[in-house]
């Protein structure tokens, strides 16, 4: 699939009605979409604590995750593809192919074009200075097009699978077509909370939040732009858990017991 393909399902899904365009996102600077590059950030797969808190939901059969932040859709099509019946929103500032799915991280793609270009050329690794003109000033950022043409060639970077069933592309708070107190799972990588600071985004993001759910937030520095903290949050490592009722001990230990679990670490495709 050439980038023109990727796009052309980006309007399938448009037309479909699985990709709603609510408000203008504005400029994206961490956008995977050209003029952005795919970068860590954008790229990130499903973190440990997340697995943990779908392991433990009291809904874990056709669980509903609402991702903010989705970047180019790494951990939101993971949670489709590994969880059947999952139903699976997302919220971001750009749309993405919503079946055709990276499954490595930026880093580890330009890792394995440098390895491709050194088989080629015989040159050291270090002296690709062109290859890392192509690919950015960082050795985590190459640009889509770069990428899907590698998958052209023979990498394995992409593969296809279930669609995600709705993506909201705007800048949040709005008012989407979503039951409220209504998502069990609702995870936030460097996504609304930083970039859409205040008391009435963290207001709106809680409201549909199901009283028996859980809210992970990636990077809790996140909080430092708010003067509001719900009091059913607490941090764990970089990430802040925010509880959908006052019960915050026993979720926390269902979570910790989900953690220490081998066969919660990686999930099993099903």
């Amino acid at each position: 699939m050439d980038y023109d393909a990727y796009m052309a399902g980006i309007r399938d899904g448009i037309e479909g009605g699985r990709i709603i365009f609510k408000n203008d996102p504005g400029y994206d600077p961490s956008g995977h979409l050209p003029p952005g590059l795919l970068e860590q950030k954008n790229t990130r797969p499903l973190n440990a604590l997340t697995r943990a808190a779908i392991a433990s939901s009291p809904h874990q059969e056709g669980f509903r995750f609402l991702e903010f932040g989705a970047g180019a859709g790494v951990a939101a099509l993971e949670v489709k593809r590994c969880y059947e019946g999952a139903q699976v929103t997302t919220v971001g500032k750009q749309p993405f192919h919503p079946s055709y799915a990276l499954q490595v991280s930026a880093m580890d793609m330009s890792d394995a074009i440098r390895a491709r270009a050194t088989a080629l050329t015989g040159m050291p690794r270090d002296s690709l200075w062109i290859m890392d003109q192509l690919l950015g000033a960082q050795m985590d950022r190459l640009d889509l097009h770069i990428a899907l043409a590698a998958q052209e060639q023979g990498e394995q970077f992409f593969f296809w699978q279930r669609q995600i069933d709705k993506q909201y592309v705007g800048c949040f708070p709005f008012t989407f077509d979503e039951p409220t107190r209504s998502f069990d799972i609702i995870h936030d990588g460097f996504g609304v909370l930083r970039y859409t600071p205040g008391r009435e985004t963290i207001e709106a993001l809680l409201e549909y939040l199901h009283p028996a759910g859980t809210l992970i937030i990636q990077d809790a520095e996140s909080w430092r732009y708010h003067d509001y903290r719900p009091r059913s949050a607490t941090q764990v490592g970089d990430a802040l858990i925010v509880t959908g009722n006052d019960d915050v001990t026993n979720h926390l230990l269902a979570l910790q017991t989900g953690l220490l679990q081998p066969e919660h670490q990686v999930p099993q495709l099903r």
